[in-house]
């Protein structure tokens, strides 16, 4: 049993328990601490925290295809439910399988999926995640699928040896 004084209309009470649920009674006192009459709440209270996960990112969508390299762009979920968005987990999957791979995180709304296998199709999909954890995610609509023939294929390593190249030149000059 808490007091409070007469002048204070509300009780902050800590020592619940997350998940539980509780009945509440409040009783007025007299000068003598005797009661009068008691009154108690209609339904449970559950105890649980106030804010929530939140909501799906929305409007997923691939916005550029260059090479084997997919950018995709979304809209922050429309509720956040009280805590700021951390970040964004990317995952894939191959339709012909049932494991999603994680791609990455960041904390925009835009992120390059880098190296995708030729030929195979796949899901791809986004997850909002703030202090309280994830939330169901957001997918693009349709497989998308980079073949050899739609694909210019750049060879990285001998991007990064023409850069030191033009960069050894430079520096000689």
């Amino acid at each position: 049993m808490k007091k409070v004084s007469s002048n204070q209309y509300n009780l902050l009470i800590s020592e619940l328990t997350e998940g539980s649920s509780y009945y509440f009674h409040v009783c007025a006192l007299n000068e003598d601490d005797l009661q009068r009459e008691w009154f108690e709440l209609d339904a449970l209270i559950l105890c649980r925290n106030p804010y929530d996960v939140p909501s799906p990112p929305k409007n997923l969508i691939v916005s550029e295809t260059i090479g084997q390299t997919v950018r995709i762009q979304w809209n922050p979920p429309e509720n956040d439910d009280g805590k700021l968005i951390h970040g964004y987990i990317i995952e894939r999957c191959d339709t012909k399988r049932i494991a999603w791979l994680k791609e990455g995180r960041c904390k925009t709304t835009t992120y390059d999926i880098e190296n995708l296998p030729l030929g195979a199709q796949h899901i791809i999909r986004v997850i909002a995640e703030n202090e309280e954890g994830l939330f169901g995610p957001c997918a693009i609509d349709k497989p998308i699928q980079i073949d050899a023939k739609d694909s210019k294929i750049i060879d990285h390593h001998f991007i990064k040896y023409l850069i030191s190249l033009f960069s050894f030149i430079t520096k000689s000059m």
